[in-house]
């Protein structure tokens, strides 16, 4: 049983939320309200692709950084800094993972969705080994692995969305990712890319990311008013202010954890109701329209 947790840990399972981005198509094309099994089967199969290539590739992060890991108060209990798991374990775990996500992918969905998940693949392989050192460069690289995500979906589905959404998800995953280096840094976290920040820096470019993201929001909601004259998008963007301002005060407070994207999800209750309502018009809006 423990041998199984720590190969979960090793996978990151709980990080598999992220790649919850692939059904953001399928959720604004209003193809989950077609009454077809296939349609969700789908759905499921293109998720698990992505849960598979990002599993493969916190394995590849784990093995070239183990050494670095020892040194981080909680990265060193991750399982191959540890030794709770050999690098050989883990090299055919990344082999077996990495090749069914690919088969999968190639046998079930267009060959577009193929070459998506493949660019995934080497953005990710190139953060590993270079990007990831680099302020800025860091933070793109990881904005760019969500923004395939939801480029997966629109070719897997082939249901092509707003480019608003498509901006939308960068700047937001920017934002996410340079609170994530706020917090890095304050921890005093060793990253090689911290040195071309400041405390100051950061701030900004966390301001800059948060507007440009209720911008291309604006945008989007904009666009479908002017579609379908329906100007319950208008209001969703309370929603998203709100939940912009929540997670900065979390930030600056330190009322909540947010080293990891997505964390502060399971831990902030008015966060994640906010989320739920937000949700909850957007549909809602989407099918009256």
């Amino acid at each position: 049983m423990s041998k199984i947790l720590e190969v979960l840990k090793l996978i990151r399972a709980k990080q598999w939320i992220k790649n919850g981005f692939v059904a953001i198509p399928f959720v604004l094309s209003l193809k989950f309200l077609e009454i077809n099994f296939e349609n969700y089967v789908n759905l499921l199969l293109a998720i698990f692709c992505f849960c598979l290539v990002s599993s493969a590739v916190y394995i590849l992060n784990d093995l070239v950084d183990r050494k670095e890991d020892l040194q981080h108060p909680k990265k060193k209990k991750r399982p191959l800094a540890s030794g709770s798991i050999s690098v050989s374990t883990a090299l055919v775990l990344f082999t077996l993972l990495i090749s069914a996500s690919f088969f999968i992918t190639a046998q079930h969905f267009p060959p577009k969705a193929s070459l998506v998940i493949f660019l995934y693949f080497l953005n990710s392989v190139f953060y590993t080994k270079f990007t990831k050192h680099f302020a800025i460069f860091d933070t793109i690289a990881i904005s760019l692995g969500f923004v395939l995500r939801v480029f997966f979906g629109i070719f897997c589905f082939e249901t092509p969305i707003s480019k608003w959404i498509i901006l939308l998800t960068f700047t937001i995953c920017l934002f996410l990712a340079f609170a994530k280096r706020k917090k890095d840094f304050e921890d005093g976290c060793v990253r090689k890319s911290l040195k071309g920040y400041t405390k100051v820096m950061l701030d900004k470019f966390i301001v800059i990311s948060a507007v440009l993201a209720i911008s291309c929001y604006v945008m989007y909601t904009n666009e479908m008013v002017n579609l379908s004259d329906n100007y319950g998008f208008t209001l969703t963007n309370i929603f998203v202010i709100f939940g912009v301002f929540r997670y900065l005060q979390a930030l600056h407070l330190d009322t909540t954890d947010i080293g990891d994207s997505g964390i502060i999800i399971y831990k902030d209750l008015v966060f994640l109701i906010n989320i739920l309502l937000w949700g909850m018009s957007l549909i809602g809006c989407l099918i009256f329209s």
